[in-house]
């Protein structure tokens, strides 16, 4: 009689914990925003004059077969550079421009939330030739 008594009272118990986690998990979906998130966003200077760049410049980005041209983000001020758009991933970045040295970063990850991945910034130097 008791295990009866125990379990009665315990079943309740398991199932409001267990509704529990699945509201927890809907709560987050549904605080998440509808707009699209950069994974990367890339600032370009002058390693001499410490000046942005941007007419000219070029921002890849690869990870593994994967391979974007990053977009130069109207009006942003400084001028960024944004891409990777909802897509984590192990990225490196190629900055290229004509009369600088082109700057090849190290490999890093772009991770993501419940929601969208979390940017990564940066700001790179290419040096005059």
């Amino acid at each position: 009689m008791k295990k009866l008594i125990l379990i009665l009272f315990c079943f309740p118990l398991l199932m409001a914990a267990t509704c529990e986690d699945e509201d927890d998990t809907r709560f987050l979906d549904d605080n998440c925003t509808d707009e699209v998130v950069a994974g990367l966003n890339v600032k370009v200077k002058d390693f001499s004059t410490g000046a942005y760049l941007s007419d000219g410049v070029s921002v890849t980005a690869q990870d593994g077969d994967y391979s974007e041209v990053l977009d130069l983000i109207p009006s942003s001020e400084p001028p960024t550079f944004s891409g990777a758009w909802e897509r984590p991933g192990t990225y490196t970045i190629i900055v290229q421009k004509s009369g600088y040295g082109t700057f090849q970063s190290n490999a890093f990850p772009v991770t993501q939330n419940p929601c969208h991945v979390n940017p990564r910034d940066f700001t790179f130097e290419l040096t005059p030739l």
